[in-house]
């Protein structure tokens, strides 16, 4: 654990690095000084997930198992807590979840790879056993109904928290209505629009290393670009979560994602951007 908590300090640590990694980024010595770098985050990274494995192979052995799929769902936290977990299934698999101890049929919906379940009353450094049985055995229970969850809009998404509406032109967040307040919560008079993706390209005479910049002076003549238009890849409805997926592509930027989600039983918005970016070595 010593020898972890050493590799994550180096790799944090800011003066590690070649002098002239910004203005000779593919030196020799720039390359061989990132190669030490980096190592200490990728040895820390393989050192964490060897001991998770093995702490959760032993306390898993120790849960009997029940009849079907059976999941132990962990709480690592000091306090007890609910949350929302994927149980892996494997190929097409669509299933029924329920809590072992109380019998009770847990809200689920389809995912990637297997099953979305909210679990509830996770006690603090303990756990709840999940047991996923065939979706057909289960449609006369006691399970709560889609209605209650996410629902897809003509222009967004919402649940009984929030209204999301969505501008596929901008790939941005047009508007979220609150509905407990009653309020609208993006501002329509700001320059961007909510969760806009804005690319900023500085000219090559901006200064480079510790060297001061003057204020307004490089975003005077910087260019900003967006994408011209965003498209909808992907919709998902249900008891658990929902969700809309944007897509669109620029020139450096072969893929842009943007995914906006809401949960049935959380007074949240998750928004997850993920950017795929050719390499470059302008100012931006």
């Amino acid at each position: 654990i010593e020898r972890i908590w050493d590799d994550v300090i180096l790799y944090d640590e800011h003066t590690w690095g070649h002098h002239a990694s910004i203005t000779k980024p593919e030196a020799e010595e720039t390359v061989r000084q990132w190669e030490v770098k980096s190592a200490f985050a990728t040895r820390a990274a393989e050192a964490i997930a060897r001991h998770t494995d093995r702490a959760l192979a032993s306390l898993a052995g120790a849960i009997p198992a029940a009849d079907g799929a059976t999941f132990a769902v962990f709480n690592p936290l000091g306090w007890a807590r609910d949350g929302e977990v994927v149980l892996d299934l494997p190929g097409e698999e669509d299933g029924s979840a329920r809590n072992v101890a109380t019998g009770e049929v847990l809200p689920s919906q389809r995912a990637d790879g297997g099953i979305l379940v909210r679990v509830e009353g996770i006690p603090a450094l303990g756990y709840r056993t999940v047991r996923v049985s065939p979706r057909d055995a289960a449609r006369s229970s006691s399970a709560p109904p889609a209605a209650d969850g996410v629902r897809r809009t003509a222009d967004g998404i919402e649940n009984r928290f929030y209204r999301v509406s969505l501008d596929p032109g901008s790939g941005a967040i047009r508007s979220v209505v609150d509905k407990d307040l009653g309020r609208e919560l993006v501002d329509a008079g700001a320059p961007w629009t909510f969760n806009q993706f804005v690319y900023d390209v500085r000219p090559q005479t901006r200064p480079v290393g510790n060297e001061p910049i003057l204020p307004g002076g490089i975003r005077d003549v910087a260019t900003e670009r967006s994408p011209a238009r965003w498209d909808v890849a992907g919709t998902r409805e249900g008891p658990v979560a929902g969700s809309v997926l944007l897509r669109a592509a620029m020139p450096r930027f072969p893929s842009l994602e943007c995914e906006i989600r809401l949960w049935s039983d959380r007074k949240r918005i998750d928004i997850e951007n993920r950017i795929r970016k050719d390499l470059t070595y302008e100012k931006e």
